[in-house]
C-alpha cells in the first residue's frame, strides 16, 4: 500500500487511524505491509520483509497483544536511520486581522513543538491582510521567530494581499509593491541540497484585476532560464525533486467537488470563481508537466485541498501533477487554524501530504486527512 495501477497512484484517506498515519509518515518503504495490534502500535513494512515480520509475530499470537507489541516495537527501531523529508506547509497568514492578533501566540507555540522534526518551512502568501507598515511589521517578527527556530530561513511566495490594497486592484488602481523587496521574494528557483529538492517560485499577483492570478509567459521563462542556470552550476539538481511554489490555485474549485477536508467547513465559496481565479491555469500546469514538476503547493481559498491532474497538450499525456493547498494558517474567516506536512523520499517520486487543522480555542489539532503518491521519476525531460 499503495501499489501502482497504471504508472502512478494517488490514495486519499480522511480522518486516517493512527495505523494508517505510518503509512504517510514512512513513503521511503512504499510498497508495504501495515501491521497493527488494537491501541497497542504498528509496524508498516516493506512488502519484501513482511513475511519474516509475519513469521516474528506468529510466534508471539499466543502471548498476547503486549508481545505483538514488542515485536513491532523492536522492528521500528531498526528504521531510525531511515527519514524522509519534511516540508511545514504554510498559507493566508493575513497579519493585520484581528484573527492574526488573537490565534498567533497560540500557533506559534504549537509550531514550536512540531519544527524541530521539519527540515524547511513553506509559506504560499498572504502573509499580510493588506500593504500597510503595521501589516508587515507583525508578520515580521512572526517571519523571525521562525527563522530563529529552523535551521534556514522558511520560504515565500507572495500573495494578492501583499502586493494590493485590500488584496485587491483595479488596473493600477490598488497595485502597492512596495514590500515585495522587503519580504525578500525574487522568482526564481531555490536548490536545497540538503533535501535534494528545488523549489521553483512563482509571484502569481503580478497581472489579472480584482484577486485574480496569472503567472505570464515572461515570468515562467525567467524561472525556466534562471533553472537551466542552476543546472550548468551545479549539474546534479537536475536530479532533484522539484516543487512549485505559488499563491494562487492552478486547478478550479467547482461546486462538485468532494467535501472539503478541513473538518467543521461546508464548502464555502467552492464554485466561486471568476473575481479569484488564475487566469490561464492550463499554461501554468503544462509548463510544470514539461519541467517534470510533479507538485505544486498553494494557498488563497483558504481551503486545505488536494487535487491529483493529469496534464495533456493536444491529446498527448504530459505527466500528472497534484496541486495541495493549505489553509487559512491563522484561522482568517474559517474559524480554525490550519497547515500541512509535506513527506517525500528524496531517491524516488514517493511522498504524502498530511493536513492539519484545529479550533481557535487552542483545544487539539486535528489530522483531517491523508494523500499518499507513489510515481515514477522515468522520462524525466531536461
Amino acid at each position: 500500500m499503495p501499489s501502482p495501477i497504471g504508472d502512478s497512484e494517488s490514495l486519499q484517506i480522511f480522518d486516517p487511524l493512527p495505523p494508517i498515519k505510518a503509512i504517510a509518515d514512512n513513503p521511503e518503504i512504499w510498497p508495504g505491509v501495515l501491521f497493527w495490534a488494537k491501541g497497542k502500535g504498528e509496524a508498516f513494512v516493506p512488502a519484501a520483509h513482511a513475511e519474516e515480520l509475519f513469521i516474528q509475530l506468529s510466534r508471539e499470537f499466543d502471548h498476547g497483544v503486549e508481545a505483538l507489541s514488542a515485536v513491532m516495537d523492536k522492528y521500528n527501531s531498526t528504521l531510525d536511520g531511515v527519514r524522509s523529508n519534511q516540508i511545514l506547509h504554510l498559507s493566508d497568514l493575513h497579519f493585520g486581522t484581528d484573527e492574526a492578533q488573537h490565534h498567533e501566540a497560540y500557533f506559534e507555540t504549537w509550531l514550536g513543538h512540531i519544527l524541530p522534526a521539519m527540515d524547511r518551512v513553506v509559506i504560499t502568501g498572504d502573509v499580510f491582510d493588506s500593504t500597510r507598515e503595521v501589516d508587515f511589521w507583525a508578520f515580521d517578527r512572526f517571519y523571525r521567530a521562525l527563522s530563529n527556530a529552523c535551521p534556514k530561513d522558511p520560504i515565500l511566495v507572495p500573495g494578492n494581499h501583499d502586493q494590493r490594497v485590500y488584496g485587491l486592484k483595479f488596473g493600477k488602481l490598488g497595485e502597492d509593491t512596495r514590500f515585495l523587496s522587503r519580504i525578500a521574494f525574487h522568482p526564481g528557483v531555490l536548490a536545497d541540497d540538503d533535501l535534494r529538492c528545488v523549489f521553483l517560485l512563482f509571484n502569481s499577483s503580478e497581472g489579472q484585476d480584482f484577486a485574480r492570478g496569472e503567472v505570464s509567459i515572461d515570468q515562467r521563462r525567467r524561472v525556466a532560464t534562471q533553472l537551466l542556470t542552476e543546472y550548468k552550476r551545479s549539474p546534479q539538481i537536475a536530479e532533484y525533486s522539484r516543487i512549485a511554489l505559488v499563491h494562487h490555485h492552478p486547478i478550479p474549485y467547482s461546486p462538485q467537488e468532494a467535501r472539503p477536508i478541513q473538518k467543521g467547513l461546508k464548502g464555502l465559496f467552492m464554485g466561486n470563481e471568476k473575481y479569484i481565479e488564475m487566469r490561464d491555469s492550463e499554461e501554468f500546469l503544462k509548463w510544470c508537466a514539461k519541467r517534470d514538476v510533479p507538485l505544486i503547493l498553494h494557498g488563497h481559498k483558504h481551503l486545505p485541498r488536494h487535487r491529483l491532474e493529469g496534464i495533456f497538450e493536444n491529446g498527448r499525456f504530459l505527466r500528472e501533477i497534484t496541486a495541495v493547498g493549505c489553509g487559512a494558517s491563522l484561522g482568517k474567516g474559517t474559524g480554525r487554524l490550519a497547515y500541512n506536512v509535506v513527506k517525500w523520499h528524496p531517491e524516488a517520486e514517493r511522498w504524502s501530504a498530511k493536513f492539519f487543522s484545529g479550533p481557535i480555542d487552542g483545544s487539539e489539532f486535528s489530522e483531517d486527512f491523508v494523500t499518499l503518491y507513489r510515481g515514477t521519476l522515468e522520462n524525466r525531460p531536461g
